[in-house]
């Protein structure tokens, strides 16, 4: 009882001495905290409960919640918090270490009660990310964020971003639940659902987080890595023909209809010999998949010789942002010109 000198006093207790503030009507009350010592990590609310003391018609000493009471820490600069009418506030912490916190009125008539508030970081603060990038399928990147093994359990899950630019612009990519240290994931597609653009570099960074008891908490930022989007490789092909042409040769070139808007359009060459000697014949931009054009001439304006054989293979080429890229070499096609 906080009104006696009989009780008994045990090992582990505390007593509390007070001076009555009111020597008229004996008003003041004698508060605590619903424990002497609470723990919390770095980042969590740490919730509190303070009560306070009152007769009942029996002259009974009894307690009831303590609304209006300001929390705070000894010693410390941050505003108080104050008690709602269920007598509890809620306390954030945001470094390690042991700290007193005090519950007292205004009215002075409140015994200030004290507790302590041990408080440890959390361990996700201490698990860092790593990102590592790979081309992976067409027009995709691969992305791959590892943790320390020792480290992977300390965290739920891993939030990657991505930008335009290395310095800003970031916005949450991926943020998925892993139980293991590593987690890969090809980004085909950017925020609006279209194909990630060809020739554009593509920055991302990541880090790991935590859900403890509802709350989450995040690791440190990981290094930025960056990389453009693998090239298509639409691969043509050459098919040759000579039927009703007099001393000419038929060049039909095709790529797969769903590849034709990857490409902007074919360059065909031409050779007398199979393994060398080949030049440009024919540069085209073409927006369907088939081109054909029928070759009458060579090189120097002349026809073309009745009973040669000429060499012809395609590629397909690109421009992007201004840089012209290539498609794989077909496979060599050859007719004797009628």
């Amino acid at each position: 009882s906080c009104q006696s000198l009989d009780d008994e006093v045990k090992d582990g207790d505390y007593v509390v001495a007070f001076i009555y503030k009111d020597q008229t009507y004996w008003g003041d009350s004698y508060s605590k905290f619903d424990s002497d010592i609470y723990s919390c990590m770095t980042g969590q609310k740490v919730k509190v409960n303070v009560s306070e003391s009152y007769y009942d018609d029996n002259y009974e000493t009894k307690f009831k919640p303590s609304s209006q009471a300001k929390v705070s820490v000894i010693g410390g600069t941050a505003e108080p918090v104050v008690t709602n009418a269920d007598g509890q506030a809620e306390l954030i912490f945001t470094e390690p270490g042991t700290y007193q916190i005090q519950a007292w009125k205004e009215d002075g008539l409140l015994v200030p009660c004290v507790a302590t508030v041990n408080v440890e970081k959390a361990k996700i603060e201490d698990v860092t990310t790593t990102v590592s990038l790979s081309k992976g399928a067409t027009r995709g990147i691969k992305v791959t964020v590892t943790v320390p093994e020792a480290q992977k359990a300390d965290k739920t899950g891993m939030i990657i971003y991505r930008s335009k630019s290395k310095d800003s612009g970031y916005v949450m990519y991926k943020k998925v639940a892993v139980k293991g240290s590593s987690y890969s994931i090809t980004n085909t597609k950017d925020a609006k659902g279209n194909y990630l653009t060809e020739g554009t570099r593509y920055y991302y960074k990541a880090k790991a987080y935590a859900v403890i008891d509802g709350n989450t908490y995040y690791g440190p930022m990981s290094d930025v890595k960056s990389l453009t989007p693998k090239i298509t490789d639409v691969k043509a092909t050459v098919s040759l023909s000579t039927k009703n042409i007099n001393r000419g040769i038929k060049v039909t070139v095709k790529v797969p209809e769903t590849q034709k808007a990857e490409k902007k359009g074919f360059i065909i060459y031409r050779s007398t010999k199979k393994a060398s000697g080949y030049v440009m014949y024919k540069k085209v931009a073409v927006k369907g998949s088939t081109y054909s054009i029928t070759n009458t001439k060579d090189a120097k304006g002349n026809r073309l010789v009745k009973g040669k054989t000429y060499y012809y293979k395609v590629k397909t080429y690109k421009v992007v942002n201004g840089k012209t890229y290539y498609g794989t070499m077909s496979a060599v096609k050859y007719m004797r010109a009628k």
